[in-house]
C-alpha cells in the first residue's frame, strides 16, 4: 500500500523537501508496520509503533515531539484516504476516529520588533552580499516559507501586477502572494542571470552571512523561519483578519494562523480606545 503511494501519488503532492519529508516518515511506518496484512492493521498496531517513534526508535533514534508525531501519522493516514477512497483496498479508515492525535504545544512565535527589524536589515546591508538584504525584505513582506524563497523563479513573478505565484505550495496547491512595494523594490535590485532556471535567489541561501548578520544584530535567538512569523505578526497588527493571514502566508489550516489572532484583537483595542479617548470624553 505505501510502495503504491509513494509511486503513484506521493510525486504530485508537495514542494521537494515536502515529498522526501514524506519519504521518510513512510519509511518508518514500512519497517514498523510493513510485515502486517491489511486486513489485519489495527489501532492498537499503529499505536505501538507510535510509542516506539516517540520513544526514539525512529529515524536518528531520537524521540520526536508531539507535533512531530502528528505529522507522521498525518502521512499515513492520507494513505490510508487514498487506498479506501481511491483504490477500494480498505472497507473503511483503520485509524480515522480511533487513533487520537498527541496534543500540541502552541508552537513558537518569536517575531521581529521594529528596532530588531531595522538591526537586522542594516547587518544584512553590511554584509555586503549580493542579495541577503533583499532576500530577508522579501521574507519579511511576503511570509514565504524558505522552501517557496529557493524555489522562486522569475516567471513566476510579475513586478508590473505586484504579485508572485507560487505553482505549488507547502498545501500542495498554488497560491498566489502580493508583492508590496517594499518588496518590488528588493527584487528590483536584484541582479538578474547569475543563477540557473531563472532562480530569483541563486543557489542555496546563504547561510555563513544570514548567521553573521543575525549576531551582528544580537539576534542569536532568532531563526530565518521566525521572519515568516515576523510577516503574520505585522498583518495582525495592521488589521488584517485571521482569515487575510492565512490566505496570505498559505497556512494550510485556519487554526495555524490563529495564533497571531491576540495581536490584531490588542490593536484593534488600542484603536478602539483612541476613538473613545477623543469622542467620548
Amino acid at each position: 500500500m505505501i510502495a503504491r503511494y509513494l509511486d503513484e501519488v506521493l510525486p504530485h503532492r508537495y514542494q521537494p523537501k515536502g515529498r522526501q519529508n514524506r519519504r521518510n516518515q513512510l519509511a518508518y511506518w514500512t519497517g514498523a508496520l510493513g510485515e502486517l496484512r491489511l486486513a489485519d492493521l489495527t489501532p492498537e498496531a499503529v499505536m505501538d509503533s507510535r510509542a516506539g517513534l516517540e520513544a526514539g526508535k525512529g529515524p536518528g533514534g531520537k524521540a520526536v515531539s508531539p507535533a512531530t508525531s502528528n505529522r507522521y501519522l498525518a502521512a499515513l493516514s492520507h494513505v490510508f484516504t487514498v487506498a479506501q477512497r481511491e483504490w477500494g483496498w480498505l472497507p473503511y479508515h483503520p485509524i480515522r476516529g480511533r487513533v487520537d492525535r498527541r496534543r500540541e504545544s502552541g508552537g513558537r512565535v518569536r517575531y521581529l520588533s521594529e528596532d530588531e527589524r531595522k538591526a537586522l536589515l542594516e547587518a544584512c546591508a553590511a554584509e555586503g552580499h549580493v542579495y541577503l538584504e533583499s532576500l530577508v525584505v522579501v521574507a519579511i513582506c511576503t511570509g514565504a516559507r524558505q522552501g517557496e524563497l529557493v524555489a522562486a523563479r522569475w516567471r513566476h513573478v510579475d513586478l508590473g501586477r505586484q504579485v508572485w505565484e507560487i505553482p505549488e505550495s507547502k498545501s500542495g496547491r498554488p497560491r498566489v502572494v502580493p508583492l508590496a512595494p517594499p518588496t518590488v523594490a528588493a527584487l528590483r535590485s536584484l541582479p538578474r542571470g547569475i543563477g540557473e532556471a531563472d532562480e530569483v535567489f541563486p543557489g542555496p541561501l546563504p547561510r555563513a552571512a544570514w548567521e553573521r548578520a543575525r549576531e551582528a544584530a544580537d539576534l542569536a535567538d532568532v531563526r530565518f523561519h521566525d521572519l515568516r512569523h515576523t510577516a503574520a505578526s505585522y498583518l495582525a497588527m495592521s488589521g488584517a483578519s485571521v482569515r487575510d493571514i492565512q490566505e496570505i502566508l498559505g497556512h494550510r489550516t485556519l487554526a495555524m494562523a490563529q495564533r497571531y489572532a491576540h495581536l490584531s484583537v490588542s490593536h484593534l483595542s488600542e484603536a478602539a480606545n483612541r476613538m473613545a479617548s477623543r469622542w467620548m470624553t
